[in-house]
């Protein structure tokens, strides 16, 4: 008979590690955790709307008319309310990625060994910070998935792939949690949130003008992309749960689930290949025109657009420099920005 999870069973893990639970939900599919996870989703909205982001405002405000002058607040009202929002998604990203980082500081051996992802399931100790990270993800991405569909494909030429992106996350993180397979959920979830912490400190910072920090920015979200989304989730993590997650079946999950575990997480690959793929032609665009356009924004929208490129070559500005040297300036979308990971894209 296969050993009661301590997934499932705290008290045999408290027994031995002498660790006191803060979350009394293992599971997020359970009663509890799903009251939790509406709890969560509510407070999130709530204080986004009547607390954080009027206090983003307020900063963002401040720091336009020291940056600007007293006049540019109430000539940016726009780019003020896009800062509010896109300070928020900075923040909530900074905490996922802080939790998974606390997680990577207090077990190492399971990030950096992938046969430590498997060994021992179903038996995996799941701390506080994996549970939260866990609610918080299904949290954001149960109510982007909303925003998507009310928004439709009026705005987006990759509505279908957000879409996709949503569903498939929100599966993910409810499938690995069910399944107990929360060490590869939470390394998932935090190399997305990695690099979407850059993006929407880039989009903030334009939105201020502050050119120079939104292209150093942008940079080190292209960096992060192409090392966590395209290097090491490919090429390490989803390599491992092909090669060396046996452990899975012989722990109780059956071939059909572990065969939709694996489709769901090779999605996830495709999907941060085609977004790359945009990234790659807007580039490309910018050095051959002049110009670029987002690609994933309809060309009826383009005062939506959430990444607008243009090469400025009489900018007083000291922006950073692309390639030939020409200082690159790019708008946000004025509109629900589409995320995009385990955590957005």
């Amino acid at each position: 008979m296969m050993e009661t999870s301590t997934f499932l069973n705290p008290a045999t893990h408290m027994a031995a590690s002498n660790e006191c639970y803060l979350l009394p939900f293992q599971d997020a599919t359970t009663t509890e955790s799903l009251a939790a996870l509406v709890a969560i989703m509510t407070f999130i909205r709530y204080s986004r709307v009547f607390l954080l982001e009027p206090m983003l405002r307020n900063i963002g405000h401040l720091a336009g008319e020291y940056t600007h002058g007293p006049k540019w607040p109430a000539q940016n009202q726009q780019k003020l309310d896009n800062f509010s929002d896109f300070s928020f998604r900075f923040l909530y990203r900074c905490v996922v990625t802080a939790l998974g980082l606390i997680e990577f500081w207090q077990s190492p051996e399971w990030w950096l060994d992938t046969r430590q992802l498997w060994e021992g399931y179903p038996n995996h100790f799941v701390s506080n910070t994996v549970q939260l990270l866990y609610l918080l993800q299904l949290a954001y991405h149960i109510e982007d998935l909303g925003t998507v569909l009310i928004q439709g494909s009026s705005n987006r030429k990759d509505f279908k792939a957000m879409l996709l992106h949503h569903c498939v996350t929100a599966l993910l993180l409810f499938g690995s949690s069910f399944y107990h397979a929360t060490r590869i959920g939470c390394i998932v979830s935090t190399l997305h949130a990695i690099t979407d912490v850059p993006k929407d400190f880039a989009k903030s910072a334009k939105q201020l003008e502050w050119k120079r920090a939104s292209h150093v920015a942008f940079a080190v979200f292209v960096l992060s992309w192409i090392v966590c989304r395209m290097i090491l989730y490919p090429f390490v993590y989803v390599r491992s749960t092909y090669t060396e997650s046996s452990a899975l079946h012989d722990g109780g999950m059956s071939v059909q689930s572990l065969n939709c575990f694996i489709a769901l997480l090779s999605i996830l690959c495709l999907l941060n290949l085609f977004w790359f793929g945009m990234m790659v032609k807007l580039v490309c665009d910018l050095l051959a025109n002049g110009d670029a356009e987002d690609p994933s924004v309809k060309a009826n929208k383009e005062e939506e657009s959430a990444w607008v490129v243009t090469k400025n070559e009489d900018d007083d500005d000291d922006a950073s420099d692309i390639s030939d040297g020409t200082s690159t300036t790019y708008i946000e979308s004025d509109t629900h920005d589409g995320d995009n990971s385990l955590d957005d894209q």
